[in-house]
């Protein structure tokens, strides 16, 4: 979950050079917790099936805890979630899911901001939880706009590849990979209560060997299309304030010995909270 943010410690150089460019780099000052609410929709339509859709909205809450052997350290703990699903149009609590809420566990991150691992006390939700930080929608925790959004500056553009990027689709440990071409623009700066925040701007083209299994029923194949996606940013804290991301998929896919083709739908809202 293209979308949960963790943080490094601030640096000097992490600030607004002189020129007016910009690092943008989450970054998290020691102590600090923060939140981020999610909204996610996954759905797509069978003829002659029914409707599928997977739906979660959550409040996760964020604290740094230093760093171990060269990783970042970040604990999470779900304060809030409603998860549900709809297999056939049939629907249904998803009830791993849901047994996150109270959960606390740690996320280890390596300096390009991609996860090495993660840890918690309830081995029973281990892969609950790396459906859950690793979704279709996961951003990288130190470069959510990429590397290469180093010294950059307003009406800058930039391209970013991602390629072989592990996610999970789904219930259960069956990995998916995506392919994740993208065009960031840095469009304007504006003022907010005495900070400055960036509004920045995404166009992504997406393939994805995607496997899913959901309520007993499993998929395989093939996905393809683009992505639009709008930010917020805050150049003083380094943080991430406003995501918001939505895209249709062509799937083509094969579910009991037989093909099917289809069109998924996939959005998502993120936003920080107090």
């Amino acid at each position: 979950m293209k979308y949960i943010l963790c943080c490094v410690i601030c640096l000097p150089f992490l600030v607004a050079q002189d020129d007016g460019s910009y690092d943008l780099i989450i970054k998290y000052n020691k102590g600090d917790v923060f939140k981020y609410k999610t909204d996610f929709i996954m759905a797509m339509s069978v003829p002659g099936m029914g409707n599928f859709e997977i739906g979660r909205v959550f409040t996760l809450e964020n604290k740094y805890l230093g760093e171990e052997d060269g990783l970042i350290i970040v604990e999470q703990i779900m304060t809030k979630m409603i998860a549900t699903n709809k297999v056939w149009d049939k629907m249904s609590t998803d009830y791993k899911m849901n047994q996150m809420i109270g959960v606390s566990f740690k996320i280890y991150i390596k300096p390009d901001g991609t996860i090495d691992h993660t840890s918690s006390e309830h081995r029973h939700l281990e892969e609950t939880i790396s459906s859950l930080t690793q979704d279709v929608g996961q951003i990288n925790y130190l470069y959510p706009f990429g590397i290469e959004a180093i010294d950059v500056s307003v009406g800058d553009t930039w391209n970013v590849k991602n390629d072989s990027v592990v996610f999970y689709a789904s219930e259960g440990d069956i990995e998916s990979l995506m392919f994740i071409d993208s065009d960031y623009s840095f469009d304007k700066i504006k003022i907010k209560k005495g900070r400055e925040i960036a509004y920045i701007s995404e166009i992504s083209k997406l393939r994805c060997e995607m496997n899913i299994v959901q309520g007993g029923t499993f998929m395989e194949g093939e996905m393809y299309g683009d992505f639009k996606g709008s930010y917020r940013f805050d150049l003083d804290n380094g943080k991430v304030l406003l995501k918001k991301s939505s895209g249709n998929m062509e799937y083509n896919f094969i579910m009991e010995d037989k093909s099917f083709k289809t069109v998924m739908s996939i959005s998502e809202k993120t936003k920080k909270v107090k």
